[in-house]
């Protein structure tokens, strides 16, 4: 007997394939047929007529791999479709870090996840089981650079020492080991921002070993993004690891109207061999801490160090939200995100966690990408004229194939 089966809906595959009419049989959370006037019982039948059947959704850049240990609901991921999260993203993850130096790893979780910071990965899951945390999506799970490297040498902002080198090495190999799918960077952050290219590359022949990605929230996204694309294209050279670009843009004023040029950039270095892949999302207005606007140098020793540096209006909502404050900034131009949406290879990751669906539930008014970044996605694509089977394929089949996936997307 089938737990479920969805009968006369229109199947969207997430092949990019023409979509067709079929039941889909479910059984044991796992999709058991799929056919015309399936036969057989199941416990619930639901009539989908008129309605669209796709696999479930990845997101290829998401924020709820701390968010679940305060919600393990994640609704406003599942209710938007998202079945998968590639989460740990921006070099920001609350594990690796040595055995004796715990403390560095407990300050870069901060004080409210302090208590689930862990020396490897493998300890955090275990943590978590412990502790019976659950969340409602599969994580896909990256190693945060700005952690590995908070763990093994603080906030320090010099170039890591070969012994030093090892030792981050030697941690994410670990990790990888022990299921992370690779490696993500922060370069606008603390102390992502502090590594150097041989730091990069030497993380690469880890990654690469393992056949993982490094996902890269880059250290300039606008005047200077041709520059910081080519840090990129570099990990590549050197020890071919898969580089991916994270939440791709044309930000601040003045880059207005170069969404063409980056794009063309990307589709150049992949012609020249570079692997390489790109992530966008669909609003005109980006989210992060408060300290990502401040200068490099007023964030060098971590975010307590920001907020005992500064003075002003700033510094005091800093200062009342311990550098926790989140602000929403419209960077971008329509234009320019309308023209990164329509690469029909780059796929589609919210840059949000998994949150209640409840306004009361929520800390001040979160980016509504955290909430709508995919069904947005599908009406653009809808508004553009773009087949339902492309679009389906961006957040289906195409994120799987970026990734590596052989049982998700279609």
């Amino acid at each position: 007997m089938y737990d479920y089966i969805l009968r006369g809906g229109t199947v969207v595959d997430g092949t990019g394939q023409a979509a067709y009419k079929a039941d889909v049989a479910i059984k044991d959370g796992k999709i058991a047929a799929i056919g015309p006037n399936i036969s057989g019982e199941a416990k619930e039948a639901i009539d989908v007529t008129g309605l669209a059947v796709a696999p479930g959704f990845i997101d290829m850049h998401a924020h709820s791999d701390t968010a679940f240990l305060i919600d393990e609901r994640c609704e406003s991921k599942v209710y938007q479709g998202v079945t998968t999260e590639v989460a740990g993203q921006c070099g920001s993850t609350i594990y690796p870090c040595p055995d004796d130096r715990m403390e560095n790893i407990r300050h870069f979780a901060g004080s409210r996840f302090q208590d689930f910071a862990s020396r490897s990965f493998q300890e955090f899951m275990d943590k978590v089981r412990q502790e019976g945390k659950k969340m409602s999506t599969n994580l896909i799970s990256l190693i945060g650079h700005g952690a590995l490297r908070c763990g093994v040498m603080g906030y320090e902002d010099r170039k890591a020492t070969p012994e030093e080198l090892r030792e981050m090495q030697e941690l994410l190999e670990r990790d990888m080991q022990a299921g992370a799918w690779g490696l993500s960077l922060g370069l606008g952050y603390t102390p992502g921002v502090s590594s150097d290219q041989e730091e990069l590359n030497a993380l690469g022949e880890i990654v690469a070993k393992y056949g993982g990605i490094i996902t890269s929230h880059m250290r300039d996204q606008g005047a200077n993004t041709p520059k910081s694309l080519e840090e990129m294209y570099e990990i590549n050279r050197k020890t071919g690891a898969h580089v991916h670009i994270a939440h791709f843009k044309a930000s601040g004023k003045k880059n207005w109207g170069r969404a063409p040029e980056f794009a063309q950039n990307v589709a150049a270095a992949r012609e020249a061999g570079i692997n390489v892949t790109v992530d966008v999302y669909p609003y005109t207005a980006a989210s992060s801490g408060i300290t990502n606007s401040f200068p490099k140098w007023s964030i060098q020793g971590g975010k307590h160090m920001a907020v005992a540096r500064l003075q002003g209006t700033i510094a005091k909502v800093t200062i009342e939200t311990d550098a926790g404050a989140t602000c929403i900034s419209f960077a971008m131009s329509e234009e320019d995100v309308d023209y990164m949406l329509s690469q029909k290879d780059f796929v589609i990751g919210s840059d949000g966690s998994g949150l209640p669906l409840s306004p009361e539930e929520n800390e001040g008014k979160p980016h509504p990408r955290n909430f709508g970044t995919f069904p947005r996605f599908l009406r653009w694509a809808r508004e553009k004229g773009i087949a339902l089977e492309e679009a389906v394929h961006r957040i289906t089949g195409l994120t799987a194939d970026v990734l590596g996936l052989t049982d998700r997307g279609t």
